[in-house]
């Protein structure tokens, strides 16, 4: 990916968000911006320019976790992983 073309990504990543933002304040919704996660699969490394929602700015991270499931920007997982998931859902069966 050129970086004209990581450049456009953001600028529509941008514009996407804002419109996303405008949905939820419209239907009385609001995102809470310290759980935001951003994440560009598949990706090579790029500059770590952030996204801005409602002026809020939020970096692109390579591992994230969604449902108590790390992810990687590659959706790879490891045994490491797997391993961390298992001990999750044990710890939550048990208690």
């Amino acid at each position: 990916m050129s970086n004209s073309s990581f450049n456009v990504l953001q600028t529509t990543v941008n514009l996407e968000t804002c419109q996303i933002d405008h949905w939820l304040r419209a239907n009385k919704l609001s995102p809470n911006y310290n759980k935001t996660n951003l994440m560009l699969l598949n990706s090579e490394k790029h500059n770590p320019t952030s996204f801005i929602i409602n002026y809020h700015s939020i970096s692109p991270e390579d591992i994230s976790k969604y449902l108590g499931v790390l992810l990687d920007n590659k959706l790879e997982t490891s045994r490491t992983k797997v391993e961390n998931s298992i001990k999750t859902l044990r710890s939550s069966i048990q208690t």
